[in-house]
C-alpha cells in the first residue's frame, strides 16, 4: 500500500495533497484497524516519498499535529495511547531521522509536542513520549547544530523543573498533606522515567570502561552540553538525597499518608541512586572530575557508617552500593594518585563494610595506590 501511494504522490499537481490528506482522514476513522493501517501508510510514505521540504512541513502541521490537539483531553486511554498515539509519535521521528537535512527546523516544535504528553502526567503516555525522545536524539544527534543542541537541553531542564517533587519538603497543615499525593507520586514516577532516558541516551553503564567495544553511549557531545546536563542531574541527585537523609520528614509525610501503603517511610532511593549513576558517567566524559570528588567525600563516609545510621537510610545506602561498586569507585581507580589524596581517609574507612564488592573494588585501588609508594612517588 505504502509503495502504491509513494508512486501516487509523484504525479504532478496537487495530487500529492489530495493523497496525503485523505490518508490523514483515515486516521480519525471509528474504525480500529483503518486508523491503524491508515497511521502505518500515511508514516511510510512521507518517509519514503519524494516529498520536498513544503510538502512534508505542511504534512507535519496540517495532519500530524492535529492528530494530538496539544494532547488537550482530560484522559487518555491506553488503547490510544498504545496505538494511533505511539506509531504516530514514532513514524513522525522516523520521518524527521530520514529525512533530517529536511526537517531538522521541525524538532523544537517536535520536542514541545512531546512535552506536552509528558506533561499529561500519564505514566504510559510518558514513556511512550520518552522513548520517542530517546529514538530522535539517539539516531540524530551527529547531526545535531549547536542550537539544536541546545534545544535539547532546555527540554530536559523543563522536564526536570515541572518534575521535581518540591512539594515534599512543604509544611504539613494541620498534620495533613499540603498537596495532593496522587500527583505527586505522578511526578516521581515519570521523573524516574526521564533520568533512565537520559541515561540510555548519554551514558551506557559501560561508559567508563575504556575496554569495551560494545559502548553504545554516544560519542562527539560537545562538552558544554555534557556539562550542562550534569548541572540538571546533580540537582535532581541533590534534591533526592537531602530527602532520604531527612527522617522526620519521611515519617511525617508518612504519617499524613504520603504513599501510606508502603511498609517503609517514604523514600526517593530510586531516582537518587539513577542520578548518581548518570552523573558519575557524565562527568568521566568531561576533563573536570572534581565534581565526582565532591560527591564522593559525602556519600563515602555514609557508605562506611551505614549502620549507625537510623533505618531508612540504611534502606537508602543499601539501593546506591552497587552504584559505588560497579561505577564510582572504578571510576576512582582511573586516577589513583589523586583520589588518595581526596579521598584517601574516607577510602580507608570503608575496609570494614560489609558489601563483598566494593570491598573488592576497593582493595585494587588500595593496591594501585601502594604501588605509587614502591616508585617513590609520595602522595600528599
Amino acid at each position: 500500500m505504502g509503495k502504491i501511494c509513494v508512486e501516487y504522490a509523484k504525479l504532478p499537481g496537487d495530487y500529492w495533497r489530495i493523497l496525503i490528506f485523505g490518508i490523514g482522514r483515515c486516521i480519525k476513522d471509528h474504525r480500529g484497524p483503518v486508523r491503524n493501517l491508515g497511521t502505518m501508510t500515511l508514516f511510510s510514505t512521507l518517509a519514503e516519498g519524494d516529498f520536498d521540504e513544503e510538502q512534508l512541513k505542511i504534512a507535519y502541521e496540517e495532519i500530524f499535529i492535529k492528530i494530538f490537539n496539544g494532547f488537550q483531553a482530560e484522559v487518555y486511554e491506553p488503547e490510544w495511547i498504545n496505538g494511533i498515539c505511539s506509531h504516530s509519535l514514532t513514524g513522525m521521528a522516523s520521518v524527521i531521522s530520514q529525512k533530517f537535512s529536511l526537517l531538522q527546523s521541525i524538532v523544537p516544535s517536535f520536542y514541545s509536542l512531546l512535552l506536552s504528553g509528558i506533561f499529561k502526567f500519564n505514566e504510559t503516555l510518558a514513556k511512550t513520549a520518552l522513548l520517542v525522545l530517546k529514538q530522535l536524539i539517539y539516531y540524530n544527534y551527529k547531526s545535531f547544530t549547536d542550537n539544536l543542541w541546545d534545544e535539547t537541553v532546555v527540554v530536559f531542564k523543563k522536564l526536570i523543573e515541572k518534575l521535581m517533587p518540591n512539594e515534599l519538603f512543604l509544611e504539613l497543615v494541620g498534620g495533613k498533606l499540603p498537596f495532593e499525593p496522587r500527583s505527586v507520586s505522578d511526578k516521581i514516577v515519570i521523573l524516574y522515567q526521564v533520568i533512565l532516558t537520559a541515561k540510555n541516551i548519554f551514558c551506557k553503564e559501560s561508559a567508563i570502561d575504556d575496554e569495551n567495544e560494545n559502548d553504545e553511549a554516544l560519542d562527539d557531545v560537545p562538552i558544554k552540553i555534557l556539562e550542562s546536563f550534569i548541572m540538571i542531574f546533580e540537582n535532581v541527585y541533590i534534591l533526592a538525597r537531602d530527602f532520604d537523609s531527612k527522617f522526620e520528614l519521611r515519617k511525617s509525610l508518612w504519617s499524613a499518608g504520603f504513599m501510606a501503603g508502603n511498609k517503609t517511610l517514604p523514600g526517593l532511593f530510586r531516582i537518587e541512586k539513577e542520578s548518581l549513576n548518570l552523573m558519575i558517567a557524565l562527568v568521566y566524559r568531561t576533563e573536570n572530575h572534581d565534581k565526582v570528588y565532591e560527591i564522593s567525600k559525602n556519600l563515602l563516609y555514609d557508605v562506611a557508617n551505614k549502620e549507625k545510621l537510623f533505618a531508612g537510610r540504611k534502606e537508602e545506602i543499601t539501593s546506591i552500593e552497587p552504584v559505588i561498586s560497579k561505577t564510582l569507585i572504578p571510576y576512582l581507580g582511573k586516577n589513583v594518585h589523586e583520589t588518595m589524596k581526596k579521598l584517601g581517609p574516607e577510602l580507608i574507612e570503608l575496609i570494614t563494610i560489609s558489601d563483598p564488592l566494593i570491598r573488592e573494588e576497593l582493595k585494587k585501588i588500595l593496591k594501585l595506590s601502594l604501588r605509587f609508594y614502591d616508585n617513590n612517588e609520595k602522595i600528599t
